[in-house]
């Protein structure tokens, strides 16, 4: 019943919007696509829908006023960090994945607390 502004129909995460959404007897009607997450957030904090994206996709806007909200669906987001096999990491590059991580780690905790209050 809302407008929804959806990633792009080949986007694996949309299709398991659609696949849950549709085992409910729902459907989506999308009133835009847009391949790219930021966009879904732009759009909605401009006011022409929602929009399903990664929490962490969001995090930027929360504080131009884009509320978030949790999904009771189980939609999953994939996210891939692809290694030569067999090429050990350089210290440079574990560094980064280390950053990396204490970064998403904040990140999550900001999620967290937006979604509580």
């Amino acid at each position: 019943e809302h407008a929804f502004i959806a990633l792009n129909p080949e986007d694996a995460s949309r299709r398991r919007l659609e696949t849950a959404l549709h085992d409910q007897g729902l459907a989506l009607r999308p009133v835009l696509e847009t391949p790219y997450s930021n966009s879904v957030c732009e759009f909605a904090l401009h006011g022409v829908g929602i929009g399903l994206v990664h929490p962490v996709m969001a995090l930027d806007y929360l504080a131009r006023g884009l509320p978030i909200k949790p999904l009771e669906l189980d939609i999953g987001f994939a996210c891939l960090l692809v290694f030569r096999p067999g090429t050990p990491l350089s210290e440079n590059a574990r560094a980064l994945l280390k950053a990396m991580r204490i970064e998403l780690e904040r990140d999550l905790k900001r999620i967290r607390t937006a979604l509580s209050t």
